[in-house]
């Protein structure tokens, strides 16, 4: 059987988070056996992108325009959009219905609805993938939608990050098939991942979309201020896209707080290879969450890189990350929103090297059982026959 993956989400193989989900369960299904082919219609520019198609990891990909170079004027990039569009149709025309199944990767986007509405006219079975839940919080009217319309009651099945998101899901439409699939990870990757020899520098490590979680990166400067005039001093390392507007706000804020500036460091986005060897070295990583809708229906894909590396994780106790893991023997908590919180428990690690050993040796542990893609391919194959047999 032949699993096709159709994404307008991030480019392939190299991205961010979106472009990891989607590699990681394309590795889980063939593990199983399937054929996995990914077509995206991405209009993101990433320079480590540069075939419009070929093979990554025994994964055929395709981009449906044609071009990988998107730094191109937003007139083109429509363009491109609706090309991408039209060559979809054709090649789902082309598809066996008893041998194809779609696996869209689309969210509450408009591109969804074209996906769902050829998949419909050839009679091809079609699984979403639900990973966030924060459109009416964000007042998003059309993806709200098409989210909790089109996406979920037009389709046969659905592959949720949460326990959260899945009642959504089940609740809007009782007759979907679905599968809770945490954050996933290659284990192999990790194995032989040694910290540099004699590291001096210690820092904390934050990756992610910069301007998007810019005040998770402004409470973080604020806690590393007050660890830093109780008379410890991390580094911050961020890495990961930004603009200028944000960049120069996580410097005002430095300096309104009393962080030097020659402690934070904007790395930009990095080659996987680089940044895992930053995250291997980190002394800790820090990941606020917000006591929100979006929070309590995410599940951080760094969650599982920072723990399979080894370090301690300081993170809020929000959704099924509280319920899966364990404050002190894997992970330190502290408060949603809370600085002063957050600043002790980075003082607890300093200040206690049991502790900090502790979760260093448990972390990856934990990693290695509910974070590893092996660990789900089982699963995520009875979910698949059951949804061809729907």
């Amino acid at each position: 059987m032949i699993i096709n993956l159709v994404t307008n989400v991030g480019g392939f193989p190299h991205g961010m988070a979106p472009v990891h989900r989607q590699k990681m369960i394309a590795k889980a299904l063939i593990c199983s056996g399937y054929i996995i082919k990914i077509y995206t219609n991405t209009l993101v520019n990433n320079d480590y992108n540069t075939l419009p198609y070929g093979s990554h990891e025994g994964i055929d990909f395709y981009y449906l325009h044609g071009m990988t170079k998107l730094n191109v004027s937003k007139l083109y990039k429509w363009y491109l959009y609706i090309k991408g569009i039209v060559v979809l149709f054709g090649i789902i025309k082309k598809f066996d219905p008893k041998n194809d199944l779609v696996y869209l990767y689309s969210q509450g986007s408009p591109f969804n609805i074209f996906v769902i509405i050829y998949c419909k006219i050839f009679k091809i079975k079609i699984i979403q993938e639900i990973n966030e839940w924060y459109h009416r919080q964000l007042k998003r009217h059309i993806e709200t939608l098409i989210s909790e319309g089109p996406m979920i009651k037009w389709s046969d099945g659905a592959i949720v990050i949460s326990r959260n998101i899945n009642k959504k899901v089940i609740k809007i439409n009782p007759e979907i098939k679905t599968i809770i699939i945490p954050v996933l990870e290659d284990a192999c990757q990790y194995q032989y991942l040694k910290p540099i020899e004699n590291n001096s520098v210690r820092y904390c490590f934050w990756m992610g979309e910069v301007d998007t979680y810019l005040l998770d990166i402004e409470s973080i400067v604020k806690a590393l201020a007050k660890v830093f005039q109780r008379g410890h001093t991390l580094d911050f390392f961020i890495s990961g896209p930004y603009n200028v507007v944000s960049a120069i706000r996580i410097f005002e804020v430095a300096a309104i707080v009393g962080f030097p500036s020659n402690h934070i460091y904007l790395l930009g986005y990095l080659s996987e290879d680089r940044l895992l060897e930053l995250c291997r070295n980190s002394y800790l990583y820090i990941l606020p969450l917000l006591n929100d809708e979006r929070s309590s229906s995410r599940f951080p894909t760094k969650v599982a890189t920072f723990m399979f590396c080894g370090r301690p994780l300081i993170i809020c106790p929000i959704g099924d990350l509280d319920e899966m893991l364990r404050d002190g023997e894997n992970v330190l908590f502290f408060i949603p929103g809370d600085v002063d919180s957050l600043t002790e428990k980075i003082i607890l690690l300093i200040n206690d090297e049991l502790l900090y050993n502790r979760i260093c040796e448990n972390t990856y542990k934990f990693a290695n059982t509910f974070f590893n893609y092996k660990e789900y391919s089982n699963r995520l194959n009875d979910f698949v026959l059951k949804v061809m047999d729907k």
